[in-house]
């Protein structure tokens, strides 16, 4: 996906098509967006459950910390799309500047969330779960910087990014929980109950993107003309049988 999302930005970008490199962006990022946090926030809410079904209980103390870095796969995606609008347009140069202050930060987050107490600078000496949060945070901060340029070009509203940011994962967390709270009624086994719950939570997520495409960067027109491109091609599988006269 990444390296077809490099050549259609760079090829509009050649042809001075702004107009494309903006549509192209921003169905991009939104639509990764929205898969990584509906799989992470999914693993956020099981995080328990999956330790315990598969490592085992004696893993049930990595439960924090599973639940954090389930969140580091939806910055480390949005981060690889930001850096391909940096390659495709030829902007290396902002690129670099920024790389450069990423392992400033890391450092800094590194120490104070690894080091021992009894530092003379003390440190939180959190383990693991520092770890995980120091990777998250710092994904984030690289993230929102790398949004500014491609948002301040293409006129994007950075402050709806933000928001989106935000309001995404809580969305998806209240669809989960909903879903989850149904499911719990029936009383079934554990891997059972998952599975339903993913079927629900799925369709439902589903229904809000088809019912507004917008979430995801689409337009009423896109979606219809998606939607008629894969009835047909069912239709290829799954012909209808001939009416039988008589």
């Amino acid at each position: 996906m990444i390296d077809v999302l490099w050549r259609e930005i760079s090829f509009s970008h050649s042809k001075n098509d702004i107009g494309r490199v903006k549509n192209i962006f921003d169905k991009s990022f939104k639509l990764v967006h929205l898969i990584c946090c509906f799989l992470s926030i999914f693993l956020a809410f099981y995080a328990k459950t999956i330790l315990q079904e598969f490592p085992g209980k004696n893993y049930s103390a990595a439960e924090n910390v599973l639940i954090l870095m389930a969140f580091y796969p939806i910055y480390y995606s949005l981060s690889q799309i930001f850096t391909v609008y940096f390659y495709a347009t030829d902007k290396m140069k902002q690129f670099r500047n920024i790389t450069l202050f990423s392992p400033i930060v890391t450092t800094i987050f590194s120490y104070l969330l690894l080091a021992p107490k009894t530092y003379f600078i003390p440190g939180l000496e959190l383990g693991a779960l520092g770890l995980g949060i120091n990777a998250v945070s710092v994904s984030i901060i690289l993230v929102n910087i790398y949004a500014y340029f491609p948002m301040k070009e293409f006129g994007l509203n950075f402050f709806n990014f933000v928001l989106r940011l935000i309001f995404v994962p809580v969305i998806l967390a209240i669809i989960v929980f909903f879903s989850l709270n149904f499911v719990g009624f029936l009383q079934l086994p554990t891997l059972l109950n998952m599975g339903l719950v993913f079927i629900i939570y799925f369709l439902l997520v589903f229904s809000i993107v088809f019912l507004h495409p917008s979430f995801v960067g689409f337009s009423l027109e896109e979606r219809n003309d998606y939607k008629n491109r894969i009835l047909f091609r069912l239709g290829k599988f799954f012909p209808k049988s001939p009416m039988k006269n008589g």
